[in-house]
């Protein structure tokens, strides 16, 4: 993918398709969830490339302009 380092808002894909980065795992504590036991997801819970589409854009406190995604997957 090639990034420039400014774009126009009008050039910002609506969506955008990235490979799943694998070798992830995520851990829910009944503590954190309130449900009864622990719950495990993985990488392997998600497709192999995982889609996103654009929510809008993001000002940084440093002024910068960002571009938000959100995943579909």
């Amino acid at each position: 993918m090639d990034v420039k380092p400014t774009i126009r808002l009008a050039e910002l894909p609506k969506t955008i398709v990235l490979p799943n980065p694998g070798g992830r795992k995520l851990v829910i504590t009944p503590e954190e969830s309130g449900v009864s036991k622990e719950q495990v997801f993985t990488s392997k819970d998600l497709p192999d490339e995982i889609p996103y589409e654009l929510l809008g854009l993001v000002k940084f406190p440093d002024g910068s302009i960002y571009p938000k995604y959100k995943a579909n997957g």
